[in-house]
């Protein structure tokens, strides 16, 4: 099974693509879906959220939930709490990315996408990508659908934007890219081309090949291992 990481700035319409691919019965992999879920109450990063005095019960509801709006305000406006957030949370998200890798693996799936909006910033599960697909569209579609989505302020917009690498930046280093600037139609065409693509790759094969080899390997060093124990003792 090989990884396919999918990201994409803020607005362009990742969660579109996203979903078009899970219809498709792609196994998606959602860092913002497992961000949300290793926060919720009582779990271990929302106790250490809890308790440190950067952030404390003002950044929680009165039914105990993250204030996630309030939290988003908080860690795009001030880089030392957005960093101890990060400290806090993406080691429990990427533990779960992991498991899951393994169970798609397990399931035998030839290839799974890696839903992650900061993939190139900050996510060290870059480097395992086979293949990378950036979603984009033009600005103004953008900002477009945050006003309509978020009704964040221009404010807003500007800092959600700042924390992310430049469209065209990510472009560069993408193998595949879509541009969702029009239709769901047009993009639905580019989603259907790009899972052709990657159903068509026999890279998965190479990838159980390297893993069965280091079974055997193992297998065989242990088994010798043990012969020479036999013969020592």
């Amino acid at each position: 099974m090989f990884l396919v990481g999918l990201t994409g700035n803020v607005g362009t319409g990742k969660s579109t693509v996203s979903q078009m691919l899970a219809d498709l019965g792609i196994p998606i992999i959602d860092a913002d879906k497992i961000a949300r879920d290793v926060v919720v109450p009582n779990s271990t990063a929302w106790k250490t959220i809890r308790s440190n005095p950067l952030f404390g019960s003002r950044f929680f509801t009165a039914d105990g939930e993250l204030d996630r709006a309030a939290m988003a305000a908080e860690v795009f406006s001030n880089e030392k709490s957005r960093r101890v957030l990060e400290r806090i949370t993406h080691p429990e998200i990427r533990m779960e990315m992991i498991r899951q890798i393994v169970r798609y693996a397990i399931s035998g799936y030839p290839f799974v996408i890696l839903d992650v909006p900061l993939l190139f910033e900050r996510s060290p599960l870059l480097r395992l990508c086979h293949k990378v697909v950036v979603v984009t569209c033009s600005q103004d579609k953008q900002f477009e659908r945050l006003r309509k989505r978020n009704q964040w302020s221009e404010e807003e917009m500007r800092q959600r934007l700042a924390a992310q690498m430049p469209q065209e930046k990510k472009v560069r280093f993408a193998d595949h890219v879509i541009n969702n600037s029009h239709s769901l139609q047009e993009t639905n065409k580019q989603v259907m081309k790009l899972h052709s693509a990657l159903m068509k790759s026999k890279f998965h094969w190479v990838v159980r090949g390297v893993f069965l080899t280091g079974v055997i390997l193992l297998c065989v060093a242990l088994y010798l291992v043990l012969v020479i124990i036999r013969w020592i003792f």
